[in-house]
């Protein structure tokens, strides 16, 4: 056997020595499970955030259209009072 095939035979075997020890290892697979939980939660939370863009928007537009309906009761309001036509002259 040449020394690339020992090579190869070697690092073949301790290659099944690793996965047998990573399937066997309760502590590996708690790893595994913790590093799932965090990924889920990332993608929660990048779920979150794109809602909260998206309402960032409709709030910018629910808070202009308050601000003009504001502006437009006023003007009303001072119509009515008799100081409007005041500032038409």
């Amino acid at each position: 056997m040449s020394n690339a095939s020992a090579d190869f035979v070697s690092t073949l075997d301790e290659k099944h020595r690793e996965r047998a020890e990573t399937e066997s290892n309760p502590s590996r697979d708690g790893s595994s499970q913790r590093l799932r939980g965090i990924k889920r939660q990332i993608q929660s939370l990048m779920r979150d955030l794109e809602k909260l863009k998206k309402e960032k928007h409709e709030r910018r537009r629910m808070f202009c259209r308050a601000a003009k309906r504001r502006q437009i009761a006023d003007m009303m309001t001072g119509l009515s009072n008799g100081s409007g036509s005041e500032e038409l002259r």
